[in-house]
């Protein structure tokens, strides 16, 4: 008989589906000559470092670097019993052959080989490899398996992920939580979470140190047609031009026309998805995993844990059926065109982009957030084979009195795949989404070079600089897919932190922890979390270093790096780490014990070095009472907080210059010089001076 292992129950039962094993047994089923059974996920884990020798159980700096030379594995005591039929089915006599039916990537490579190896079974293996649950896709993928040991090398890439990923928590979290745990007892270091951490303290950083700028545009207006002056600093040159435009005559200097296209976008992989179901519908990027794998285990999608926007070659007749069904299914009639493009083998190694199924669905039977997921997999697929969006964008320039203005016109020509993604978002009711700058702008007359607009209207607005939004999950899951991307050759296949199946993990992982926190679809950091990069390791933070690691990773899954070299490489940088740290003087391991250090500057009454608290920037000096609150009522009245750079100017300059404050009595802004002075008890007074009248403003 043969033994197929899947790696999820539900999966199990569609491949006895198709194998014609219907004989239920207690942990799996047979029949036709196969048995199927399954694995929980993971059943076999890591041993924790006490397994290895008690000692190891106490957090101890003379117990680091704990580097295991033979590793030790455990099962699970939530999933033991399944543990025992899969282990038993493995040496039952009446198996010949074995099937490794886990999911088709790095992680269900190592669930099947850890379950396999730790039995003690030694009968050949064979791979089911397959991107969809169709039931004529399983039968095709059984009747064409692979060769066990092709996958040889993906199972050492999947094995160093793991190991490495067990070194950097074990040692860098005991590391950083002995010599910096005054904040807690613990911290949870991880050689891809702790990058991805300080990808979001390093915009967090820009957003509290920006420092706003107001500037001015004058604008001309005349039956539709918008024109606009470059930023103007100055309020008085942007009056001086408002009052000499308005009401005078200007003339088209210049009329650019061309005709634009925007091809459609490409095919689905797992991180555009996700990206695309946070930014249209708020869902974090775990949740959108979650309902792609419900669907695809119900035979809805294909294989959601890939990285590849293309299909194979020999795919063009099944995305012909695919497409025909999605229209007479959704009821379209789309005009589509043929798109060679996205069949490229040399752009799929593992899986395909994901795509819907030729499976007959029932729309209504599924849940408002499975009909969203699924809709925007069929919408890619529609849009992937329609029309460019076209349209006309002119530019203008105009003058008037000297002064030069320049305003845009889109017109659309031929709307393509955007009529086809609207409907979509019309019908799933997508968050309404800023305008594309190709979106149609038009102006209610014809223009040419040379015309005279009559009596123009003019106005002034003013606005102010903005810093960078907050990461939200589609644009740190973008972050994160491009990490290192300028620093690496060409033909890297992938670059980033994480993969494409790992990214959503990773996010969780920190929300769980408390280092970041989402507030609507911003994604913030904590408290917790920026103390956590100011203590951690430059290198273990570096996003550069997680990249390579990566890249690395990669190239054993091709066989192109040798595993034990890969792990020794790892093994020296792990010990070289906790040896750098193992020498700091005693007064450097505690001088984060009640705070990170930081550049902010010196006391103004004793000169010790001030440090950031969780709520403060306050003496280190533990006799001066010298502190100022982050949360400071008297900015907040103003509408500002003590944001670092704030905080740094008063202790070093005494003031500092804030732009955009508000008045509580009349509402409006105002820049003012805010001096803050400190008594002999520590406690601070404030002075509002204006730039004008010199005049004051006493707290």
């Amino acid at each position: 008989m043969k033994l197929v292992i899947a790696e999820k129950p539900s999966v199990a039962m569609s491949y006895a589906s198709v194998l014609g094993a219907n004989t239920k047994k207690e942990g799996y089923s047979e029949g036709n000559g196969y048995i199927v059974t399954w694995c929980v996920g993971h059943l076999i884990e890591l041993a924790m470092p006490e397994a290895y020798d008690e000692k190891y159980r106490k957090w101890d700096m003379a117990n680091l670097p704990f580097i295991p030379e033979k590793w030790k594995y455990s099962v699970k005591k939530s999933t033991v019993s399944q543990y025992r039929v899969v282990k038993q089915l493995l040496i039952d006599d009446r198996v010949e052959e074995v099937i490794c039916g886990t999911d088709c990537g790095r992680e269900g490579e190592l669930i099947f080989r850890h379950v396999y190896k730790l039995s003690g079974s030694r009968k050949p293996i064979k791979r089911l490899w397959v991107s969809s649950m169709e039931d004529s896709a399983l039968k095709e993928g059984f009747s064409n398996l692979k060769n066990g040991a092709d996958y040889e090398n993906l199972y050492n890439a999947a094995l160093a992920r793991e190991r490495i990923d067990f070194l950097a928590g074990m040692n860098f979290s005991r590391l950083i939580s002995l010599l910096y745990g005054g904040y807690g007892t613990y911290f949870s270091i991880g050689r891809v979470q702790t990058p991805t951490l300080n990808l979001i303290f390093k915009r967090e950083k820009e957003i509290a140190e920006f420092v706003k700028e107001k500037y001015y545009v004058v604008h001309i207006k005349k039956n539709g047609l918008d024109a606009v002056s470059e930023h103007i600093k100055e309020p008085g040159i942007a009056e001086k031009m408002q009052k000499e435009c308005n009401g005078s005559n200007a003339s088209i200097t210049k009329v650019d026309k061309n005709i634009k296209k925007v091809n459609a976008p490409m095919l689905y992989d797992l991180t555009t998805l996700q990206r695309d179901a946070n930014r249209l519908y708020g869902f974090t990027s775990d949740k959108t995993l979650d309902i792609t794998q419900k669907l695809y285990e119900n035979k809805m999608v294909t294989y959601p844990r890939t990285d590849s926007t293309y299909l194979t070659e020999d795919m063009e007749n099944v995305a012909d059926g695919v497409l025909k069904n999605m229209l007479h299914l959704f009821n379209l009639d789309a005009e589509l065109i043929e798109n060679k493009k996205i069949f490229n083998n040399s752009k799929v190694s593992d899986h395909h982009a994901i795509i819907p199924t030729m499976t007959n669905v029932d729309i209504s039977s599924l849940g408002i957030d499975e009909q969203r997921i699924y809709s925007l997999v069929v919408m890619r697929l529609i849009c992937a084979f329609s029309k460019p969006y076209i349209y006309e964008s002119t530019c203008i320039e105009i003058a008037c009195n000297d002064y030069k203005f320049k305003a845009n016109s889109n017109v659309v020509k031929d709307k393509g795949f955007k009529a086809i993604e609207e409907h979509f978002k019309q019908k799933y009711k997508a968050d309404t989404e800023k305008k594309d700058k190709a979106d149609a702008v038009e102006i209610e007359f014809a223009v040419n070079e040379g015309m005279v607009l009559e009596n123009v209207e003019s106005e002034t607005k003013e606005s102010y600089t903005k810093p960078q939004p907050h990461y939200t999950e589609d644009t740190l899951l973008l972050a994160m897919e491009n990490a290192g991307v300028k620093d690496m050759d060409d033909d890297v296949e992938r670059k980033g932190i994480g993969t494409s199946a790992t990214r959503a993990e990773i996010i969780k992982k920190l929300v769980s922890r408390a280092y970041i926190q989402r507030d609507k679809k911003n994604i913030l950091i904590t408290e917790k979390g920026k103390y956590l990069v100011d203590v951690a390791p430059e290198r273990i933070k570096s996003v550069d270093f997680t990249v390579e690691m990566e890249n690395k990773l990669l190239e054993l899954a091709k066989g192109n790096v040798s595993y034990h070299v890969f792990m020794q490489e790892f093994n020296d940088y792990i010990s070289s780490v906790v040896d750098e740290y193992s020498k700091l003087e005693i007064t450097e391991k505690k001088s984060f014990a009640n705070g990170p250090a930081s550049d902010i500057g010196s006391c103004p009454l004793c000169k010790s070095p001030i440090r950031e608290g969780k709520t403060n920037y306050y003496c280190s000096n533990k006799e001066c009472k010298v502190c100022l609150w982050k949360e400071d009522k008297y900015l907040l009245s103003m509408k500002k907080s003590m944001t670092k750079k704030i905080a740094s100017d008063f202790f070093n300059k005494g003031y500092s210059n804030i732009k955009g404050l508000v008045s509580a009595s009349k509402g409006t802004e105002f820049d003012a010089k805010v001096i803050c002075t400190f008594d002999e008890e520590g406690r601070c007074k404030y002075t509002l001076e204006f730039p004008k009248n010199n005049s004051k403003k006493n707290n």
